[in-house]
């Protein structure tokens, strides 16, 4: 196994286990209610929805680079779209997000996972292993789509629920 499906596979662990780390803490929080209805609202943080779509590219990227999923999340355009996404993540909670927090044990393992070691790592590995060749800012409004469609859901979601995830 070459050394990038290797750290590939090391970082979708991480990812994975981050962001199910955070469901169980998430749902047995005093503001979880009912295990549907706080796995809904658990899943609509675009932190949870970006650092599952890395782990995700980063395990079938290692796993199986030559299926049709592996190919997708191997390709220099989708990996950049997730480059962004996930550079998003980070950037927002720790300019933004993290001054209004100050997790605690399993809590600041998976804050720490999910906000800055997923996205380092990938960006990292986008730096690294991705080639660039064919990429231009021509695809950058196919890259944000996924934001823009995320920032229309929550301003839709919030206007029925009040609720406003990140």
């Amino acid at each position: 196994m070459s050394v990038t499906r290797a750290t590939r596979l090391v970082a979708a662990a991480i990812g994975f286990f981050a962001v199910f780390l955070q469901y169980a803490i998430f749902i047995q929080g005093p503001d979880a209610g009912a295990l549907p209805a706080a796995s809904i609202r658990y899943f609509s943080y675009f932190t949870v929805l970006t650092n599952l779509l890395a782990a995700t590219a980063m395990a079938f990227s290692a796993l199986a680079p030559a299926t049709p999923p592996g190919r997708f999340f191997s390709s220099a355009g989708v990996r950049t779209a997730i480059t962004v996404y996930i550079l998003i993540v980070g950037l927002v909670y720790h300019f933004v997000l993290s001054p209004q927090f100050n997790p605690q044990g399993w809590s600041l393992l998976a804050d720490t996972l999910l906000h800055y070691v997923a996205p380092a790592w990938f960006v990292v590995d986008w730096f690294a292993a991705t080639d660039k060749r064919g990429l231009h800012f021509g695809m950058l409004p196919a890259w944000l789509a996924v934001p823009l469609a995320y920032g229309a859901y929550v301003l839709l979601r919030g206007a029925m629920t009040g609720e406003y995830p990140y």
